[in-house]
């Protein structure tokens, strides 16, 4: 078993972990809890877990099966759109009127306006990294 496969298996296992404590901390009020142990993973709030730790449990099996090259493209493009999406967002906060609900949680109780807004951003921001590494995996 090489290093990338049981990193791969930490990663995967972690992520299981952060999404089963992002949807307890969620439940309870906690979506805006910080996690400054989890900023390496773009999880700044436990909110950010319910969608980045699947996000990083599927990353985590895709790493088993890619170079480490192409581990790191996902990385950094990951990097590069969490950060510039983070900029956006706060510099959009500050001036938004925050009354509209994601058509995706909308039917979820326990979730206001802004954390739907949040998680449909991230899933978003997700799909984006997914797609640009699957474009990048067709040019090797």
């Amino acid at each position: 078993m090489s290093l990338i496969n049981i990193l791969s298996i930490f990663l995967a296992l972690f992520a299981l972990i952060i999404f089963y404590f992002s949807l307890k901390f969620a439940k309870s009020n906690q979506f805006y809890t910080d996690t400054p142990g989890l900023s390496w993973l773009g999880i700044f709030v436990w909110g950010d877990g319910l969608i980045l730790a699947p996000f990083w449990f599927v990353s985590a099996v895709a790493f088993n099966f890619i170079s480490p090259l192409n581990i790191l493209r996902h990385l950094l493009i990951f990097l590069v759109i969490r950060s510039g999406y983070e900029v956006v967002y706060w510099i959009t906060h500050q001036v938004s009127q925050k009354e509209y609900e994601p058509p995706l949680f909308r039917n979820i109780s326990w979730l206001g306006a802004d954390e739907g807004a949040i998680l449909y951003q991230l899933l978003n921001t997700c799909w984006v990294i997914l797609g640009l590494v699957g474009v990048l995996l067709t040019l090797v």
